[in-house]
């Protein structure tokens, strides 16, 4: 590198030291570029349910494309080309996250959490106030499902409940689906 410090070539050098072979070449182009991938992913935050770090991941993987797709004789900004790669990872990425078929995912509500109160220390107050919520959560129950709530809870596997109800795995897993739906409402 006749001399020169790695950090001293510019970024089609060191495109082209990375396509190359060079393993010194990505980290430090990453670097150069790494608090734009970051602005980037922190415009797509807003998504429910995913993270900066989630669309900045994405990003770097558009990024570490560019620049093994980089041509310098079609263009020779480097820059533009590596962001817009970056952010069509991070488009693609978003799209992905936001199908339909997501949705039963990203409304997931954990039946245990009904039972984490121990956790978190609360006051006596606090523990009437959901002593009362738990209650009127059970109440809204049918005979069926406060079956099989209390059966989950208990750490009996669907399969059992199934079998101790006397009825179809797919009863049990439309019943904690149910479940799960008041859970959110609440």
């Amino acid at each position: 590198m006749n001399g020169k410090s790695i950090f001293d070539f510019s970024d089609n050098e060191l495109v082209e030291f990375a396509v190359g072979g060079n393993a010194e070449a990505f980290p430090v182009l990453l670097k150069r570029y790494s608090h734009r991938i970051l602005e980037k992913a922190k415009s797509f935050s807003f998504t429910q349910g995913v993270e900066a770090d989630d669309f900045y991941q994405e990003g770097v993987i558009g990024f570490y494309s560019a620049i093994f797709s980089f041509d310098p004789s079609k263009s020779d900004n480097f820059s533009s080309f590596a962001m817009v790669l970056t952010e069509q990872a991070m488009q693609r990425y978003y799209n992905s996250v936001n199908r339909k078929k997501h949705i039963p995912l990203k409304n997931y509500v954990q039946i245990e959490d009904l039972t984490d109160v121990e956790s978190k220390n609360p006051s006596p107050e606090d523990m009437i106030i959901l002593k009362e919520q738990q209650n009127a959560f059970f109440d809204s129950l049918s005979p069926f499902e406060l079956s099989v709530a209390k059966s989950y809870l208990l750490g009996f596997s669907r399969k059992a409940i199934a079998e101790n109800l006397n009825c179809e795995l797919k009863q049990i897993d439309n019943a904690v689906q149910r479940i799960r739906q008041k859970i959110k409402k609440d």
